[in-house]
């Protein structure tokens, strides 16, 4: 194994913005990519890696923010469809039909705020103003509510459950009012997610992540430079963490520790928080690119919590082991969670 030379190369028409691996068939990967398509390729064949794709009439219009793997509630668990949320407002759920073809829409919202108050609706006030989503973060206690970060500033929780099915999707384009946009005449049709409105940020939300241990729990990050630690059933941060870094372009929770966190930064740095031991200063910095490149993703392994990798910009990824304190969870660490989220 050499880790300067790709074991294997996918080739796409298009930039591919995000990937996520099958939950429990770890040879099946999904992609969105910037054109709006979506992808499957199951690299275990031995020839045509892509099995599937998503139709040109059904593409996201703009491209791909986010694709999540999600339990099928139909097939209690036992199937999964992927969930993927565009810049053009749109959230989809996609399902993979046998034999290998065409991926299956299956059912769609848009985010648009006729449900949220004007005071929390960023830049347009208009009730049929949409939202291009720019990171998403599905709740790890319920699959079916997620966090929605916008290019606006805006901040959304979101729920699935009201889902509109394929067929109020297609139609002719017509003018959108709200943002000048070609807009299909089916996404009149369209309920929003949107079930609750947090204060905007001052700008694009490039990092929200759902706490693993706290269903409530979020932080969201951006370029006005800031860690904001949320609680979902309040529209204000219940506190901020300024690294006096420059734009924030990723934000995770450790799956080990409730109170561990890591950002990506614009400096081309990694940045751990403990936020048990200090909620201002990072107790670890890790350079993770020397021409000081911005960090665009930052992951901790689920199954082995002392390795983190992180992407940039300059094209490299990177994988560090992490020091065992901040691994293994501290005595009343989740209490302490619980403590910050319910004050």
């Amino acid at each position: 194994m050499d880790p300067r030379q790709a074991d294997l190369i996918l080739d796409c028409m298009s930039c591919v913005i995000c990937v996520a691996f099958h939950p429990v068939l770890p040879s099946i990967i999904c992609a969105g990519t910037f054109n709006g398509e979506v992808l499957v390729w199951d690299i275990a064949r031995e020839n045509t890696k892509q099995i599937h794709s998503s139709r040109a009439e059904d593409c996201h219009e703009d491209a791909v923010a986010s694709v999540v793997w999600t339990p099928d509630a139909g097939s209690k668990g036992k199937k999964y469809q992927i969930q993927s949320v565009g810049s053009d407002g749109k959230v989809f759920t996609w399902v993979l039909p046998s034999p290998p073809s065409n991926l299956d829409q299956s059912a769609g919202l848009i985010l648009r705020t006729d449900r949220v108050a004007r005071s929390l609706r960023g830049g347009s006030t208009s009730p049929e103003a949409q939202y291009g989503a720019s990171s998403v973060s599905f709740s790890s206690r319920d699959r079916r509510q997620f966090i929605v970060g916008c290019e606006s500033g805006n901040i959304f929780k979101c729920g699935l459950g009201v889902m509109n099915q394929s067929s109020t999707q297609r139609g002719m384009r017509s003018p959108d009012s709200a943002t000048g946009k070609a807009a299909k005449s089916g996404d009149q049709q369209l309920k929003s997610p949107i079930a609750f409105a947090f204060v905007p940020l001052k700008g694009p939300v490039y990092g929200v992540d759902c706490s693993p241990f706290h269903r409530n729990a979020f932080l969201a990050c951006g370029t006005d430079g800031c860690v904001h630690f949320f609680s979902a059933l309040q529209n204000r941060p219940l506190f901020s963490l300024d690294p006096s870094q420059g734009y924030l372009f990723s934000v995770r929770w450790s799956p080990s520790r409730p109170m561990v966190c890591a950002v990506g930064t614009a400096g081309g740095s990694v940045l751990l928080y403990d936020l048990q031991i200090d909620q201002t200063n990072p107790v670890l910095t890790l350079e993770a690119d020397e021409k000081k490149k911005a960090v665009v993703s930052v992951e901790f392994s689920q199954k082995r919590s002392h390795y983190l990798a992180c992407g940039g910009v300059g094209g490299q990824v990177k994988i560090f082991r992490l020091p065992s304190d901040l691994c293994h969870r501290q005595p009343s660490e989740e209490a302490r969670l619980q403590d910050i989220v319910e004050a």
